[in-house]
């Protein structure tokens, strides 16, 4: 017998599905990110001392994300072409951090 389930719902294990937006984004994964800096804010602004914790959890979910978009690229660690790799890394971060350092110079 075969069930028709609705989109929100798995259809082998028939579990709901964590609720996704965008292209590509997991909303559950964003709240975590989300939750992790408000620790690391948190303990800038002395408003909690765990830190520490919150940029583990921070690297932990971008190591995760990392990996899986690069299987997805890639199919296979092993077939991971390491300059590309980087350059695509690069330009995703590079931009950002310019115009950071743009920004405080022209500030301070």
């Amino acid at each position: 017998m075969t069930r028709i389930l609705d989109g929100d719902r798995d259809a082998d294990s028939g579990c709901e599905k964590p609720k996704t937006y965008g292209i590509h984004r997991n909303l559950l994964i964003d709240c975590l990110r989300g939750f992790s800096i408000l620790i690391v804010v948190g303990t800038h602004g002395a408003l909690t001392a765990q830190g520490y914790f919150g940029v583990s959890i921070f690297f932990v979910i971008s190591g995760f994300l990392i990996t899986r978009n690069t299987l997805k690229r890639y199919g296979d660690l092993s077939r991971t072409h390491i300059f590309k790799f980087y350059r695509m890394r690069a330009a995703r971060i590079l931009p950002c951090l310019l115009l950071f350092l743009l920004a405080m110079t022209v500030l301070f």
